[in-house]
């Protein structure tokens, strides 16, 4: 078993490279002392803008993507094992990555990234029914929320290999704990929503 600890360990090494960080160091800024203080792409949107949030998206997608893509590469084996591992590792190098102090981001896009690869069918219905919660609702948090829980619940359903729906439960806790804060400021009505994109604004208003 020493291949998947091995491929974790690349995962959380690479998944420490955060994109929030990384380019707001170019502009002299940490994401983390300012906005909402995560270090992710939608504190990243607030911080230092549309273009630049983009690429810290990418950066934090491709990077899980990587991860899962070198453990097959090294480390071939089935079930995967190895791969599941470094998508699972990618996912904890974001929320606590080592270049940076520990002090991370909430590990959505780097679960997506991981999930790109180790459950591809998936994928376009976890993105809509997260697209569908931000549109509804208006929340980041809340669309994420939801595909983690979407996503947690295929770890009981024989989906796929037991790694692969291991990796689904744990990345989907992760993602949830991550967002503890949030869900407390969803429940006392005070957790940030963006305006432009909440589609029921006028139902609501009525």
């Amino acid at each position: 078993m020493i291949e998947p600890v091995f491929a974790l360990l690349i995962g959380y090494l690479l998944g420490s490279f955060s994109g929030s960080l990384l380019l707001g160091r170019l502009f002299g800024v940490d994401v983390r002392e300012h906005g909402s203080g995560n270090a992710g792409g939608t504190n990243a949107l607030r911080v230092l803008g549309a273009r630049v949030a983009l690429l810290v998206v990418l950066i934090d997608l491709g990077k899980a993507s990587l991860a899962v893509a070198v453990a097959w590469l090294l480390l071939p084996a089935t079930p995967d094992w190895p791969g599941a591992a470094a998508g699972l590792g990618a996912v904890l190098g974001h929320c606590y990555p080592l270049w940076h102090g520990f002090r991370g981001g909430k590990g959505v896009a780097s679960a997506a990234g991981a999930s790109f690869l180790l459950m591809p069918l998936w994928v376009p219905a976890l993105a809509a029914l997260w697209l569908l919660g931000l549109l509804a609702s208006g929340f980041v948090s809340l669309a994420s929320l939801l595909a983690a829980a979407a996503l947690a619940l295929l770890a009981f359903f024989p989906f796929a290999e037991l790694p692969v729906r291991l990796f689904a439960g744990l990345v989907a806790a992760l993602v949830i704990l991550r967002h503890e804060a949030n869900i407390e400021r969803l429940i006392q009505g005070r957790e940030n929503r963006f305006e432009r994109i909440w589609l029921l604004k006028r139902f609501f208003a009525k």
